[in-house]
């Protein structure tokens, strides 16, 4: 059950923020390390080129490379940070979450799956939410 503490939480509000981060890290999750190379053959163009200063590719591949590691370690750390909540929430809680947000499965498959009625369902998996934001800390209170 959610504790006295939790009635001060702004539910859907922080509901909202969970599912961009469980957005993000699926998002995150999908994304495959790859490296940007220059093109080495030469090219030519009857246009001349622009006065403002652009990248040449080489620059341009290293640009691109620093931002993709950038992302890269963001992922690492949204990973772990995802799995480490995830792996401290209790069972059921763990289960939805991963059912609903991960495996995109059904609320039906899931409270059978559960073996507990729909209204009880969904007031666990009103808890699931709100004790994943305040183990991620992101959960929202009210004003």
């Amino acid at each position: 059950m959610l504790s006295l503490s939790t009635k001060y939480i702004d539910f859907d509000r922080t509901k909202s923020v969970v599912l961009k981060y469980i957005d993000e890290y699926n998002f995150l999750l999908a994304l495959k390390p790859t490296r940007n190379e220059p093109s080495v053959t030469q090219g030519f163009s009857f246009i001349p080129p622009a006065t403002d200063r652009t990248l040449n590719t080489i620059e341009s591949a290293a640009d691109k490379n620093l931002k993709r590691q950038a992302l890269m370690q963001k992922r690492e750390r949204v990973m772990d940070e995802f799995t480490k909540v995830i792996e401290t929430l209790p069972a059921t809680y763990r289960y939805i979450i991963v059912k609903i947000y991960l495996n995109r499965c059904s609320d039906t498959e899931v409270y059978l799956d559960l073996n507990i009625s729909k209204t009880n369902y969904y007031k666990v998996k009103k808890e699931a939410i709100v004790q994943l934001a305040i183990y991620l800390g992101i959960e929202v209170y009210k004003d």
